[in-house]
């Protein structure tokens, strides 16, 4: 804010940098993080709104290009993609591994790793929940 209390055109801030209770040891909580997303997308919106409207002639607007544009997050795009099948493949490793050691005996063993396949399982799927909410927000959709 300028001296007046009025907003200072041309300067953008998202996150902790906007007020809030982040910050502190509240600094990486989730609601925190969703909001300078959300907020920095808003600000990268309006910024480049605001720089389309005042092109400088020494750009120049070249028609374009036909080919498609090669992905820029390949990873992101496969676990958007196969995010389930990654999550229902790593919670099976502790299953066999629990009938694994029951056939030899380790009952204890086998028991707990039974307990840790759901959890292996909720934790990647929420993993990838996460990262599809992010993506679906902040990587431009490309046409096929």
């Amino acid at each position: 804010m300028n001296v007046a209390g009025g907003t200072i055109r041309g300067l953008y801030a998202a996150g902790s940098a906007t007020g809030g209770i982040e910050g502190g040891p509240h600094a990486g909580y989730i609601g925190g993080l969703m909001k300078a997303l959300v907020f920095g997308l808003v600000a990268a919106e309006d910024v480049a709104a605001n720089v389309a409207g005042r092109t400088s002639v020494a750009v120049s607007r070249s028609p374009p290009s036909p080919a498609k544009p090669p992905n820029p997050y390949p990873a992101v795009t496969w676990l958007v993609k196969y995010g389930h099948r990654l999550a229902t493949g790593l919670a099976l490793v502790p299953l066999v591994a629990a009938v694994l050691l029951g056939s030899t005996g380790h009952w204890i063993s086998s028991l707990v790793l039974l307990g840790a396949s759901p959890l292996v399982y909720l934790l990647m799927k929420s993993y990838t929940e996460l990262v599809t909410l992010m993506s679906d927000m902040l990587i431009p959709k490309q046409e096929e």
